[in-house]
């Protein structure tokens, strides 16, 4: 009776686990529709454009353009889309929360191309603020940024002094709205 008993359990716990590992944490979230459930599959650059490759919860494929999703999580990771505005263009991108408040910053790491099917992960920031969302280029960062973040005078000494670069984006916009939330 004991082994029966033990066994039961054994073979209760092996079905809990294998269930946990099949869990889907990764989803899209449609502009039309309801949150979807499945494995992303990848992200494909055609044309300098990124796609979204998602497989929902019953092995279906299905490819997303830009502009087409809200959202999606990839890994625990959240993406979400952003209109990004350059040169009277419009474009959109996936892109990471990494600070949030008077002045936000986004990172995409699915961007570039390395050839056919390798894409390069390389670390993009971008801003965000009264609803516009820009690129922050790493040739001419510290007079761009001294323009936009003109109405503090301590980022702008850290910027000519250099002690604010390009990877350091994250760490300044966290100052700077420290400074305005006070």
């Amino acid at each position: 009776m004991k082994t029966l008993v033990i066994t039961f359990l054994t073979g209760l716990f092996a079905i809990s686990t294998i269930n946990a590992q099949n869990k889907l944490d990764n989803y899209v979230i449609p502009n039309m529709g309801d949150t979807i459930y499945g494995k992303y599959d990848e992200s494909v650059n055609l044309n300098g454009v990124f796609n979204v490759l998602f497989i929902d919860e019953k092995g279906t494929k299905i490819t997303y353009k830009p502009g087409e999703l809200i959202g999606f999580r990839k890994d625990n990771i959240d993406y979400v889309d952003r209109e990004i505005r350059t040169l009277g263009r419009i474009d959109h991108a996936y892109l990471k929360l990494v600070v949030k408040g008077y002045v936000s910053v986004y990172m995409s790491i699915l961007i570039g191309d390395g050839g056919p099917g390798v894409v390069q992960l390389e670390e993009k920031y971008y801003l965000e603020k009264n609803g516009f969302t820009e690129k922050v280029d790493v040739v001419g960062f510290a007079s761009k940024m001294k323009k936009y973040f003109a109405d503090d005078p301590e980022i702008v000494s850290k910027l000519k002094s250099r002690a604010y670069q390009y990877a350091n984006t994250p760490a300044m916009v966290r100052a700077y709205n420290n400074k305005k939330a006070e």
